[in-house]
């Protein structure tokens, strides 16, 4: 009875011409900000509180026209206060909550409060802020290595990298560039290939209506290091790093800047002790490194209902005298170079109080070149040296276009999210590795003897060209019914090239919080998920099927001259094939966990993992004898 008064209260409300105060808080990176205050003051006696949800959103009850004022505040956020004009049509809001000053304090309540059953609140995530990355140590600024050991990769694949929301196969940012870190943030969440223990969520800084700079140093010397027992003086050794960020206003409360230069010069030192004709050879050489990176970001408030980004990636890397030490010797040196640039561009659109759309397209193009110092043929002498030339000239490039557009639906206590990714790689690649070929003596003695065991050698076209699409949609569902949540989702993984292109993921996950307090939730859920075919795997059945390239191997050849008639005097050597009805990886996961809220501010987390993979790549010999065909081997 009282449900249905209230009902026709609300409805002779939007009669009168009563309208609604709705909108959604986000932060400046434009991920929503739940349990967000909204205070609305005005024309009324007292002042309506609201709490955004777990998505951002807040709508008031029908009220009637006229000018309010709206008070929005969240722990770690500056508040905001703006005034409203309400006519007879609901308002919908775009609120940005800037970041807040650090201030550090203590509360000590005389309860504790609930936990949260929905998917993103797992007590068991790993949350990293601005602070807590700050003093996380970090070799040599490689952020994706020191958080490996909070990933459970499944299937023993890489895990996925997210930076800003997109998929990335990589995530080189400086330290200070990164506003937060998240790995199990909804475990079973359709929205991304795998789960959320093997999944890196990354935010990046944006800018806001003040001024923020710094200026980093970092040094390291060898003094500081342990003996080379390879080397009779220790191997000398210098770091240096250098970087700076700015960000601030363009126009305040309309457009903001972030921007962040980082290089760092090494000086390693690669010991080189080796057993050569004339006695032992025991040096060192220099190796010098340079890194580059650099990372541009505008946000632009169009509307108060639309927020573009715009952000520029480039990284530049640069080795000298590589692929030197142990019995490898100076003239072996390598050189490394990388050119990576990347253009991404947002668009979040507030279609309606309850709609939310964004929209993401990335450009950009990754470039390899690595090549040996001279073109001499490698000499390996097993046990005691290796000289001549590296053997090692390619380069790879590899432009890409990246696609996402993702939709959210939320109403009351219900979430429906859709979403569609589409990776477009077109690849060109150059491998003349040992073109010039190799020889391998079994021995000093045989080097001296001039008796090599082998000689191979690599012929053919090393240009090549190819292409590796990828394809996905999703949608999933949560609903919260009290002291429960449900969440049901469905993923589809395809591929250009293969001939399975339905490839469902189906994904389901339940929490449940027994008792009045709400201190305990119980957590079940299972999925599956695909992983992708790895571009090198199709990369190296285009080059070696028997014709882009051939590989050769002669026994007891000639030293130091070639052998005359090489095609008709050698074996033709692998040959690499795609099984055509390969299916993608796929890993079936469940979890049952518990959570427990313990005094003095402790959680107690229990958690069961089941995880099988199937259909896992692998490389398979078909020429292999069968076991009662093959030689017979002494016992």
């Amino acid at each position: 009875m009282r449900f249905l008064l209230s009902s026709i209260l609300s409805l002779a409300a939007l009669a009168a011409g009563y309208s609604r105060i709705s909108g959604v808080v986000t932060d400046q990176t434009g991920a929503p900000v739940p349990d967000a205050t909204v205070e609305i003051s005005g024309g009324m006696d007292q002042p309506k509180r609201l709490q955004s949800d777990t998505t951002g959103r807040f709508a008031s009850t029908p009220l009637p026209p006229g000018t309010y004022t709206l008070s929005v505040t969240r722990s770690g956020f500056a508040p905001q206060r703006l005034p409203v004009s309400l006519s007879d049509k609901d308002s919908a809001l775009k609120i940005v909550l800037s970041l807040a000053a650090q201030a550090y304090s203590v509360t000590v309540e005389g309860r504790t409060s609930s936990l949260d059953t929905s998917s993103a609140a797992h007590q068991d995530a790993f949350v990293l802020n601005q602070q807590m990355l700050a003093e996380l140590p970090v070799k040599d600024g490689d952020i994706l290595n020191a958080l490996s050991s909070f990933v459970n990769p499944a299937g023993g694949a890489a895990p996925t990298i997210i930076v800003d929301g997109m998929e990335r196969t990589d995530a080189e940012l400086p330290l200070s560039s990164i506003q937060q870190v998240r790995v199990n943030n909804n475990a079973y969440s359709a929205e991304f290939p795998k789960p959320g223990k093997d999944r890196i969520e990354i935010d990046t800084k944006g800018g806001d209506d003040a001024f923020h700079g710094g200026f980093i140093v970092r040094a390291r010397n060898s003094i500081f290091d342990a003996r080379n027992p390879m080397a009779d003086e220790k191997p000398p050794f210098s770091r240096y790093g250098y970087e700076a960020n700015l960000s601030g206003p363009v126009l305040r409360k309309r457009l903001w800047f972030f921007l962040d230069a980082n290089t760092e010069l090494q000086q390693q030192s690669q010991a080189v002790f080796a057993y050569l004709p004339s006695g032992i050879l025991q040096t060192d050489v220099l190796s010098p490194v340079t890194r580059d990176s650099f990372l541009g970001r505008l946000d632009w408030q169009a509307t108060k209902a639309q927020r573009i980004g715009l952000k520029y990636e480039l990284h530049i890397d640069k080795t000298q005298n590589g692929g030197i030490g142990g019995f490898s010797l100076p003239d072996l040196a390598t050189s490394f170079y990388h050119h990576d640039y990347r253009i991404e561009i947002s668009d979040q659109f507030v279609l309606s109080p309850d709609l939310l759309n964004s929209f993401r397209i990335a450009l950009g193009t990754n470039t390899t070149r690595v090549s040996s110092a001279n073109d001499q043929p490698l000499v390996i002498v097993q046990g005691a040296f290796s000289s001549g030339g590296a053997q090692v000239n390619e380069w790879r490039e590899e432009p890409r276009t990246d696609m996402q557009d993702t939709l959210t639906l939320s109403k009351n206590k219900s979430e429906w999210k859709f979403g569609a990714t589409a990776n477009f790689h077109p690849f060109r690649t150059y491998n003349a590795d040992n073109f010039g070929g190799t020889y391998t003596f079994a021995s000093l003695a045989a080097y001296e003897a001039g008796q090599p065991e082998q000689f191979t050698v690599t012929t053919g076209n090393p240009l090549l060209s190819f292409q590796q699409d990828d394809y996905a949609w999703f949608a999933q569902y949560e609903r919260k019914i009290g002291s429960a949540s449900l969440f049901a989702g469905v993923r589809n993984e395809f591929q250009s090239g293969l001939s399975h292109y339905l490839n469902l993921a189906p994904r389901l996950a339940a929490a449940f919080a027994p008792g009045k307090d709400q201190r305990t939730v119980i957590r079940i859920g299972g999925g599956v998920f695909y992983d992708r075919r790895p571009p090198p795997v199709l990369e190296q059945t285009l080059r070696y099927d028997g014709l882009q390239t051939q590989q050769f191997v002669v026994t007891d050849p000639s030293y130091p001259a070639l052998p005359p008639a090489m095609p008709g005097s050698l074996a033709a050597m692998t040959v690499w094939r795609i099984d055509p009805n390969m299916t993608l990886p796929r890993v079936y996961q469940a979890s049952a966990t518990v959570e427990r809220q313990l005094p003095f501010g402790f959680m107690l987390v229990s958690d069961y993992s089941y995880q099988r993979g199937t259909h896992l790549l692998r490389a398979l010999d078909i020429n292999a004898p069968l076991p009662s065909t093959g030689p017979s081997q002494p016992r």
